[in-house]
């Protein structure tokens, strides 16, 4: 049988640039996340919506007080801070995207499933945005 649980909260946490993070608090004292962006499209909103709700629903330790855990990149940003999925990382510019993680294709190099969508329809390898070319560097909201 299903376990319910009692959402006792939510909140959005955002900045000046338009990125931000949308917080759902639980009666057990957990809590889960999505990062979202200025200018995110109707379809990647719904995707890290629906990657939320599949985190609530196969979230093995959602009774402890311990966060789901998120893949970790393979590399860190340009700063060497650690990059997981759904952080939002930005450029020296102002540019904000969030990272994404892909289902693996066989065909692809090693790591290519690693991504960051910037909101404009097309997905970037993360490798080049944190590389001495993009000089991207994890945002904390």
């Amino acid at each position: 049988m299903a376990e319910f649980r009692k959402l006792k909260g939510f909140g959005v946490q955002s900045d000046n640039e338009g990125c931000g993070e949308l917080i759902l608090d639980f009666d057990n004292d957990r809590h889960h996340s999505c990062i979202f962006k200025k200018g995110d499209s109707r379809d990647l909103v719904i995707q890290n919506l629906r990657l939320l709700a599949d985190n609530l629903e196969h979230d093995p330790n959602l009774n402890n007080n311990e966060l789901p855990s998120k893949k970790k990149a393979p590399w860190p940003d340009y700063e060497g801070n650690d990059i997981y999925e759904g952080d939002v990382i930005e450029h020296p510019s102002g540019e904000c995207g969030t990272v994404v993680l892909l289902e693996k294709d066989a065909d692809w190099a090693p790591n290519y499933e690693w991504k960051v969508d910037y909101g404009d329809g097309y997905l970037l390898w993360l490798g080049l945005q944190i590389s001495d070319k993009g000089m991207a560097v994890r945002k904390v909201p």
